[in-house]
């Protein structure tokens, strides 16, 4: 009589490491390992991740400053959806999709309606001043964005008339790599 066993095999993760040589423009490897806590961001590597001591100061650095600002302004961040909110923020939101900003960790989400996308479509970045409003202070609140608003409205105008979308548009803006990393329908 043969008896087998059958053993569970576990996939053991490998070892990652990570430096300014061999990451993203925009860190998004870096996602699964800030975490928040008490309105903060911190970061938490499990063993298998390192960093290198240049990208690890500037991560924390980063978030530092980040999580500085948030203080300093009463910012709060929903654990969810892992977005900043500026205190009382509101945004117009119509059938066709939504005008908003939020700020993440280390990009701008940015919802656009389709009356703004179709505007943006036969008008260029002119469009978009008409929102300076709502981007403005978001803008101005975020420690490291470096961007101008005229080069940010550049980048999701060029995006928004390159993608062929013509409904409302959800994109985000990496203010590390400064450029546009996702877009899609709202």
């Amino acid at each position: 009589m043969i008896v087998s066993f059958i053993l569970p095999t576990y996939a053991q993760e490998q070892n990652k490491y990570y430096s300014f040589d061999n990451i993203s423009s925009n860190w998004n490897e870096l996602d699964p390992y800030v975490k928040i806590q008490n309105n903060s961001f911190y970061l938490d590597l499990p063993d298998n991740v390192e960093l290198s001591s240049e990208l690890y100061s500037a991560v924390t650095n980063h978030l530092s400053s980040i999580n500085e600002e948030i203080k300093e302004n009463d910012l709060t961040i929903d654990v969810k959806t892992r977005r900043v909110y500026l205190p009382n923020q509101t945004f117009s939101t119509r059938s066709y999709g939504k005008n908003a900003v939020y700020f993440h960790w280390n990009y701008l989400e940015i919802y656009l309606d389709a009356g703004m996308v179709q505007s943006i479509t036969t008008t260029g970045v002119g469009a978009l001043w008409g929102l300076a409003g709502i981007y403005t202070p978001i803008l101005a609140a975020h420690p490291v964005i470096t961007l101008s608003i005229g080069a940010i409205f550049s980048l999701v105008a060029n995006a928004v008339a390159s993608s062929g979308i013509k409904d409302g548009i959800v994109l985000h803006l990496n203010f590390l790599g400064g450029g546009v990393t996702y877009i899609g329908r709202q």
